[in-house]
């Protein structure tokens, strides 16, 4: 929670600033460039609105069982710089 807002926690006070960084830029853009900016932000907005919900990726679901055996040192390899 952000203090002083108790509506905004974090991650939505990064989205906050995200888009007030968007429409100051989208404000600088020069009245030419603007067809081309809404065409884009269409674009972004149709690939958002229809794109799948990211899936959580699923743990394993096979247990291995295992047997310690004995401990061994790995042997050293010199690397030489060159």
């Amino acid at each position: 929670m952000i203090e002083g807002n108790p509506v905004l926690d974090e991650e939505g006070f990064q989205d906050y600033v995200i888009r007030l960084l968007c429409h100051a830029l989208i404000d600088r853009v020069p009245e030419q460039a603007l067809p081309e900016l809404l065409d884009e932000i269409e674009n972004i907005y149709r690939y958002y609105l229809t794109a799948p919900p990211a899936r959580a990726l699923q743990q394993p679901s096979r247990v291995l069982q295992v047997k310690i055996g004995r401990r061994f040192e790995r042997p050293t390899f010199p690397l030489s710089e060159e």
